[in-house]
């Protein structure tokens, strides 16, 4: 009972920051139309579908329409390209109305307090009283309020250029995964992984790997109760000659935004190398490597150089 009064405060004090500043979350899933079944809708259909993703500020799905006759739109990637061109060639009022448009409020998993949710209200109220818009942050992966207070503080110095062009690159990170669930990105993205073992310069052969998913992007997820229930297990996975995988360990509409981790069972490997941590408790029993995915048409791959005592990883391409 506490804990649900608790909750309950927490998502009232975050509602009353509603009009000084917004961090924005998508919206749950239902139907999506195709691309091919989007470009075939007539306006009132087209803006219905389109609208959300702007917060129904109507000019930008009305110029999106007007344009499509000319693009293809053959990906969601393009589409968003779209969208973001007819923004920045908004007008400045335009662009206001966009920022003080955005309305979904950080979910209550962030970690806070009383003292932190009041210290954030008067943060955003300065921000919004300083520049005429909202404080637009796209939350995604971060964990607690002082985090976003932080970075408010250090974008309150900004000036007002500066900080409208701020709050809309937020704005785009915002409106491309409200897009992606209000339209079917094309399946064409792979989630793939590489392990080279640093000390022979080979493939790492055999090495076991288990892909996870955070079942929530933002939240605390570091020394929690429940850690482990957080995640969601996709599948385990074993290493060829190569150090790849047989198969891409997501594929197509198996991808979806989010944050994933890998993990690599580092000291079976090296044992079965002849290598083996002459300590009690293994330096490196199990490496995990946690990224986030933000196209599912593009998708991801991980490389990693593995050694006994370290292993090192890099955002590698996806092509």
């Amino acid at each position: 009972e506490f804990r649900q009064n608790l909750e309950m405060f927490l998502r009232l004090s975050l509602t009353l920051l509603a009009n000084c500043g917004v961090f924005a979350f998508s919206p749950g899933r239902q139907y999506l139309p195709t691309l091919s079944e989007l470009r075939n809708l007539d306006f009132p259909d087209f803006v219905k579908v389109i609208g959300p993703v702007h917060f129904h500020v109507s000019f930008v799905a009305e110029q999106v329409y007007a344009k499509k006759q000319g693009h293809v739109f053959d990906n969601a990637t393009m589409l968003h390209t779209v969208m973001d061109d007819v923004v920045a060639s908004a007008t400045t009022s335009q662009k206001i109305q966009l920022l003080n448009a955005v309305d979904k409020l950080m979910p209550a998993s962030l970690t806070n307090t009383e003292e932190e949710a009041a210290l954030l209200g008067e943060k955003l109220e300065a921000y919004k009283s300083k520049f005429g818009f909202r404080f637009v942050l796209d939350a995604s992966g971060f964990i607690d309020i002082l985090s976003l207070i932080r970075i408010c503080e250090r974008r309150y110095k900004n000036s007002e250029e500066v900080e409208l062009e701020s709050g809309l690159a937020e704005l785009s990170k915002i409106s491309w995964l409200r897009l992606l669930k209000a339209v079917q990105p094309k399946p064409t993205g792979e989630l793939t992984m590489h392990v080279l073992n640093s000390a022979t310069g080979h493939g790492a052969s055999g090495m076991h790997i288990q892909l996870l998913k955070l079942k929530q992007l933002s939240g605390d997820f570091s020394n929690s109760v429940g850690l482990e229930e957080r995640f969601e297990d996709l599948g385990k996975f074993v290493t060829l000659d190569n150090g790849r995988t047989k198969d891409p360990l997501l594929r197509g509409s198996a991808i979806t935004p989010g944050v994933y981790e890998i993990r690599y069972q580092m000291r079976e490997y090296f044992a079965l190398q002849g290598i083996e941590d002459k300590q009690a408790i293994p330096y490196l029993g199990v490496a995990a490597v946690r990224f986030g995915l933000s196209n599912p048409e593009t998708g991801a791959h991980i490389p990693i150089l593995a050694s006994p005592y370290s292993y090192t990883t890099y955002r590698g391409s996806a092509n």
